[in-house]
């Protein structure tokens, strides 16, 4: 279901909807203004020239096309588009190629959920021509299954954190003194006895309690053990990590050609907590979603448009993915790219 963030209440005729329908068909296509004589042609049921300019002034009446003069063909606006992707949109399968890349990146198994969520906006971005982007768990929100504490030289530790749904957390610091792997199995097993199964948060929460309140009571391996989950969990505290690829095929938007337009842009691209509140919008919505230029809240990106769509396990939802774009990009192709990526996110995690 294609969930949009405001209803298209306008009736059409079907003269109009073919109209539009072809107008932003061909403006996508071109990004040229399309001309009435242009249209009678592409029309199943020939229409003249002069019937399509009525039809395309009475469109522009109602605020879905405009031209720059009088003499000049029209273009779509915000509520063209969203009218075209509300109504009349018709999508197309990933091609063929689309689908192969996407299933080569989710070929390889065991790797880190950085290294997923990473890899999985980089294929987004480049089966799309956007920019990727995927929005991480939660991670504080889940229940944890096991934490293990990992020697990776002298000093050093990686904490291997499981959360209850499977999602794996890795995070590496160094030690206040040289633990061997066999102490740091100990603390591994001290903890999971304590903590396992509980939320992370609220495990947490605790940690900080009790290592204020009662420190001097825990031996010295149980000291250890909650002073390195402590650490473990200490920069779990921000919220989703946002993992966002293809700035660079930014340089090919037309709409963007002015350097000083581009760097706002790009600018608020980086801004990256505006951004996580738009997609925060997205997570609580069903299917896929759409913000179609000035429905995006973000001033800078008023000639953008983003498509999302959540993803999760077992009915859960862990995040959000998707692409930004022009207004002027192929939503029949990139809306069932963005659909079939979420589909296969979500089998990559359940099966990991």
């Amino acid at each position: 279901m294609i969930d949009g963030t405001t209803g298209m209440d306008l009736e059409l005729t079907e003269r109009e909807k073919n109209v539009l329908y072809l107008t932003v068909y061909y403006y996508i296509a071109t990004g040229e203004p399309v001309g009435s004589r242009y249209i009678s042609r592409k029309l199943e049921r020939e229409l003249s020239a002069a019937t399509v300019r009525n039809v395309m002034a009475d469109l522009e009446e109602k605020g879905l096309l405009r031209q720059t003069h009088p003499s000049s063909g029209r273009y779509p606006t915000d509520p063209g588009y969203r009218c075209y992707v509300d109504l009349l949109i018709r999508t197309e399968r990933p091609r063929a190629t689309a689908i192969r890349q996407i299933r080569e990146r989710f070929a390889e198994r065991h790797r880190s959920v950085e290294e997923v969520f990473q890899e999985t906006s980089r294929t987004l971005s480049a089966v799309s021509h956007q920019l990727g982007l995927v929005v991480g768990p939660k991670f504080l929100s889940d229940r944890f299954r096991r934490l293990q504490f990992v020697r990776i030289g002298r000093r050093k530790v990686l904490a291997v954190i499981v959360s209850d749904n499977g999602l794996v957390q890795n995070k590496m610091f160094d030690l206040p003194e040289d633990w061997s792997q066999g102490e740091l199995n100990a603390m591994s097993e001290i903890w999971n006895s304590r903590f396992s199964t509980r939320p992370v948060r609220e495990v947490r929460s605790e940690l900080l309690d009790r290592m204020a309140a009662d420190k001097e009571e825990f031996d010295r391996l149980l000291e250890a053990a909650i002073a390195l989950g402590r650490q473990a969990l200490l920069e779990e505290e921000k919220a989703e990590s946002l993992y966002l690829e293809g700035t660079a095929n930014m340089l090919a938007w037309q709409e963007f050609a002015s350097p000083d337009k581009l760097r706002r842009l790009m600018t608020a691209i980086e801004e990256k907590s505006r951004l996580l509140h738009l997609l925060d919008r997205s997570m609580k919505s069903d299917g896929i979603q759409i913000f179609i230029g000035e429905e995006m809240p973000i001033p800078e990106m008023k000639e953008l448009s983003l498509i999302t769509a959540p993803y999760g396990l077992e009915g859960r939802v862990l995040g959000v993915l998707g692409v930004i774009g022009p207004t002027r990009m192929e939503y029949s192709r990139v809306i069932p790219i963005v659909e079939y990526m979420a589909v296969s996110l979500s089998d990559y995690l359940s099966v990991e």
